[in-house]
């Protein structure tokens, strides 16, 4: 039994292939961000068609890590380098990377929830816990990563986001015991631990956004079919001469072909 492997696009590399790697993951106890987790690994290959399929390489693509026959971890390809004359490195990433490559609408959410407002976000497989998936949301969210508005949504509702091994991800509240305990008896020379001072105040900031009367130009010229018109704060009733609005957003526009 090989006390490591990876499996990814139809190849599978053990001990004897694998030089070195590196698993990182994190977790923002207060959710205001998504830290991507990262996977990296050194191969040895003396195969030349082991080689050249990496070389091929599909951004995106899924990799596996294993450890004594138990799935650690789902990633997807980021990068392959060749090394040297038979090591490559083979940079991915988690889930969440996928949420990044893409943007999110945004608009005015008013009574919304979580679990609608999830639905439109996430573009990967997740669950949601039934706790946060009727809870309301209030605001504004702008065009931006899927992954930024996800973190503005789990941060108003005190969520995080966490990746399970098979790459699914999973929206939920924090578990309030104590994961783990460390005796004195493996504290090493070289350890290091912080320590941060009580918390003594919190101060909430709230924004409301109600619809106003001014009127403002938003977009004047020439457009085709299809364009998107993004706006730099969000707007309400629109109406346009010279071309038709197919859709739209408090924060977009997607307009027919005029000027």
């Amino acid at each position: 039994m090989s006390f490591d492997r990876i499996e990814y696009a139809g190849l599978t590399f053990t001990d004897d292939e694998i030089v070195d790697g590196e698993a990182f993951g994190a977790l923002s106890l207060t959710c205001d961000a998504l830290e991507i987790g990262t996977f990296t690994v050194e191969l040895y290959l003396t195969d030349p068609g082991a080689g050249a399929a990496l070389a091929e390489f599909r951004r995106n693509a899924k990799l596996l890590y294993y450890h004594r026959d138990q799935l650690r971890g789902t990633y997807y390809v980021e990068r392959v380098a060749r090394t040297g004359k038979y090591t490559y490195e083979i940079t991915a990433n988690d889930a969440l990377s996928l949420l990044d490559q893409s943007n999110h609408m945004g608009g005015i959410y008013t009574g919304q929830t979580v679990a609608q407002v999830a639905a439109e976000i996430c573009n990967i497989p997740y669950l949601i816990q039934s706790k946060l998936a009727g809870i309301k949301l209030y605001g504004w969210l702008p065009i931006a990563s899927r992954r930024s508005n996800l973190a503005q949504v789990l941060f108003a509702v005190g969520g995080v986001a966490k990746v399970d091994q098979n790459g699914v991800l999973r929206l939920e509240t924090l578990w309030n015991g104590a994961c783990s305990n460390i005796p004195e008896s493996r504290v090493f020379w070289g350890d290091k631990v912080n320590y941060a001072s009580d918390v003594t105040e919190v101060s909430v900031l709230e924004h409301q956004y109600i619809a106003g009367t001014e009127e403002i130009k938003l977009f004047e010229g020439a457009t085709v079919d299809g364009d998107l018109i993004q706006f730099s704060e969000p707007a309400h009733g629109l109406t346009a001469e010279g071309f038709r609005i197919l859709e739209q957003g408090a924060n977009y526009a997607r307009v027919s072909g005029g000027s």
